[in-house]
């Protein structure tokens, strides 16, 4: 970056650069170099493109960079939506075509509106099945 800028003339480029270096002191060479390209494209604000900048404004610059890298790294990973591989069933029709199947196989609807309490509580026969969706009882023949 300092050779891409002008700087002051009467400042040696190799203290110039100690300096930089102590400034950005702790930040990561990613933040330093996107920054630098920053400067040097002239895309940072307030900031005369053709001159080297304020190794503060520098620093500042490096550090607001690394913050926004380490947001973007520590960020919780976006877990992709799956669709269901089938659709859901509605257990209304999925009961009622296994009552459709018991009822030609000779079973009988014993009572209807039952809910479970009604079914628990009920005087059905042995091996009578409760059809919580369409609140039927089903009973055998």
């Amino acid at each position: 970056m300092i050779s891409g800028l002008r700087s002051q003339s009467n400042i040696d480029p190799d203290a110039q650069f100690a300096a930089f270096r102590i400034a950005v002191q702790g930040v990561s060479d990613e933040a330093i170099q996107h920054t630098a390209s920053m400067f040097i494209r002239g895309e940072v604000k307030d900031h005369e493109a053709d001159w080297l900048p304020a190794t503060g404004r520098f620093a500042r610059e490096c550090r607001d960079t690394e913050r926004g890298i380490d947001l973007v790294r520590n960020r919780p990973k976006q877990i992709p939506h799956r669709g269901v591989s089938h659709g859901f069933k509605d257990m209304r029709i999925v009961q009622r075509q296994i009552t459709d199947k018991l009822a030609s196989e000779g079973w009988f609807m014993a009572s209807d509106n039952a809910t479970i309490e009604k079914f628990r509580t009920g005087n059905f026969k042995v091996r009578s099945r409760h059809y919580w969706a369409i609140q039927e009882v089903w009973s055998p023949a």
